[in-house]
């Protein structure tokens, strides 16, 4: 579940910015560049743990992406990164390799 709530976050904030790009219908890892800020906040299950996420994401304009985070999980405050690909295709569909969740 965790894994999946940060997939779904980088995922939002990945169509918000390829926005943009995606009418011009000619993509690809250059188009998505840049940092692109999220927040969330969610509850883990099946305890109902409250948690907020503020991130950035980085995006190097040539397939890798890097997340910096921080989560407020329960009143307890942690800052976990994260790097892992990306791929745009012509089409200016995408996908990223998230690596799975170590944070509790």
């Amino acid at each position: 579940m965790k894994q999946t709530l940060v997939s779904l976050v980088i995922l939002a904030s990945m169509l918000v910015g390829a926005t943009p790009s995606a009418q011009a219908g000619n993509c690809t890892n250059a188009t998505l560049h840049g940092e692109y800020g999220f927040f969330a906040s969610v509850t883990i299950l099946p305890a109902g743990t409250p948690r907020s996420i503020l991130g950035v994401l980085t995006f190097d304009g040539k397939g890798t992406f890097t997340a910096t985070l921080t989560f407020n999980t329960d009143g307890v405050i942690s800052h976990p990164t994260d790097t892992g690909p990306y791929n745009v295709n012509a089409d200016c569909t995408s996908t990223m390799a998230v690596p799975p969740c170590p944070f509790s």
